[in-house]
């Protein structure tokens, strides 16, 4: 009996490992960071300022600001301007944390941080003013990242005789591209093959920029001038809208001075200014035919100053 006992637990045994089968393993959800059209985003919470407060008392400022992009912050500065002659702020220039992490997998949502300030309402109002009205405004400055890349086409029988190569890309169409998680994008590519001699042609490509955040472009040596305003060189006109291109490249072609393969570009390989918020860099790389029909990423990478504002209205009423 103990034997049959045995066999029957056995047998069991086996069925049950026969019956087991592989779970497939769930690859992991690949989760696009470089989304949106936003840097840092400030708000005033609710009621910090309030929207009445007595005259002579103190009342709390509290700014809520959050890394909405792709990018790490390292220099923000948070400037509060408000009526000198009827309010005192425990401090109204201030460093952010270093770094404010932009979203990644590590911070999904981009890192924030709660700024809290006391303001004192120290002047009295005048015998006939039931109210009286104050305004309080906030700059937030700072320098940020965009890297956008597009898919290239290298085709030189564009300019032959011949017909474009079955199953090789078409050079002559538009890329647009989506968000980047920045406040500046590149917003599309248009690229042209353009005949030359001795074996060689030539690629030309116009890349378009856009802002478009809700805050202003600077160049990324004078973004802190809007948010001290005690400083004795103020920001020029020369400085609003310009952008540092830092690369842009493809293969081994580069817009970088130690570059073998270089890539020109106008107005120039250095810096574009933004007009109405918009700006086009026109690129050309001269290329050797025999190396045939390919695609391969084109990358660009931008650097800027970026300013944004906010500002609350707080009602000074009368202590009657």
């Amino acid at each position: 009996m103990k034997h049959e006992l045995m066999i029957v637990i056995i047998v069991i045994i086996v069925m049950t490992g026969c019956a087991k089968t592989d779970t497939p393993q769930k690859e992991p959800e690949l989760i696009e960071y470089h989304t949106g059209s936003s840097g840092l985003e400030m708000k005033f919470l609710d009621q910090s300022p309030p929207e009445e407060v007595w005259e002579l008392s103190k009342f709390p400022i509290s700014i809520k600001i959050e890394n909405k992009g792709a990018y790490d912050v390292d220099d923000g500065i948070l400037y509060i301007n408000y009526d000198q002659q009827t309010l005192q702020l425990s401090n109204n220039l201030i460093e952010l944390q270093r770094p404010l992490h932009g979203k990644s997998q590590f911070y999904p949502e981009g890192e924030r941080q709660i700024i809290d300030i006391s303001a004192d309402h120290f002047k009295s109002l005048q015998k006939r003013e039931k109210s009286d009205k104050t305004v309080i405004s906030a700059n937030l400055c700072y320098t940020y990242t965009t890297e956008a890349t597009a898919e290239l086409c290298i085709n030189p029988a564009r300019f032959t005789h011949t017909e474009v190569e079955q199953g090789i890309c078409d050079p002559s169409k538009s890329i647009s591209l989506g968000s980047q998680g920045a406040p500046v994008a590149v917003t599309s590519i248009e690229q042209h093959t353009v005949p030359r001699e001795y074996g060689e042609f030539g690629i030309k490509f116009k890349i378009d920029i856009e802002n478009v955040g809700k805050g202003e472009v600077r160049k990324n040596t004078a973004y802190y001038k809007e948010c001290n305003i005690g400083i004795s060189q103020p920001l020029v006109e020369k400085e609003k809208g310009v952008i540092q291109i830092d690369e842009i490249a493809f293969s081994d072609y580069s817009t970088s001075d130690d570059a073998f393969n270089k890539i020109a570009c106008r107005p120039n390989e250095e810096e574009i200014k933004l007009e109405d918020g918009k700006a086009s860099i026109l690129c050309t790389a001269i290329l050797e035919k025999e190396r045939g029909s390919y695609t391969t990423p084109l990358s660009v990478r931008l650097s800027y100053g970026y300013v944004s504002s906010e500002s609350e209205s707080v009602k000074i009423k009368k202590f009657e």
